[in-house]
């Protein structure tokens, strides 16, 4: 079996090297390394991506909510749009972390009126929250909607809408 030639092209790094899956932000990434054509593109999971060329050793792309729907890693190479076969770089990943879950903070305990009471984990004594408070957990979570079956929150950071249901009283 036949070697594939090495790289012609050179990526160093990718900054930021990761971000949260799911998110409705979009993250501005930066490439850099060396030997990068004047016609240099950034293909992520082997599909072409808008590229800014910054300098001979610096491009920029955007990654949007659809590049990041899941956890994982996506994969960011470089290649030349008039010569992908022969001016290519090697794969970098890009993590794609899982967002954090409210549950691993919170216990949606009952309603009062249009009001929920959520319960702490850590064993904090629970807290009585509407619509538009926010408690703090893994990160800062903003509630957005309370019903008989569930909490709907909003982590503030990463732009995410996560539930938790209501923790049924036991029976014993």
């Amino acid at each position: 079996m036949e070697q594939p030639p090495p790289p012609t092209i050179n990526i160093g790094n990718i900054s930021p090297g990761s971000a949260i899956a799911g998110s409705a932000k979009p993250v501005n990434v930066t490439v850099t390394g060396s030997y990068f054509p004047r016609d240099a593109v950034v293909m992520v999971n082997g599909n072409r991506v808008a590229t800014q060329r910054q300098s001979d050793s610096i491009l920029k792309i955007t990654l949007g909510p659809r590049d990041m729907a899941s956890a994982g890693s996506a994969r960011i190479k470089v290649v030349s749009s008039s010569q992908p076969d022969q001016l290519w770089s090697r794969e970098l990943p890009f993590t794609l972390q899982p967002s954090p879950e409210p549950t691993e903070s919170f216990i949606y305990s009952g309603r009062i009126g249009n009001q929920a009471v959520i319960g702490f984990k850590d064993g904090k004594r629970p807290k009585v929250v509407s619509v538009g408070d926010s408690l703090n957990g893994a990160v800062l979570w903003k509630i957005v909607a309370i019903n008989e079956r569930q909490v709907e929150m909003l982590d503030t950071r990463n732009d995410i809408r996560k539930t938790i249901s209501l923790t049924p009283k036991s029976t014993t």
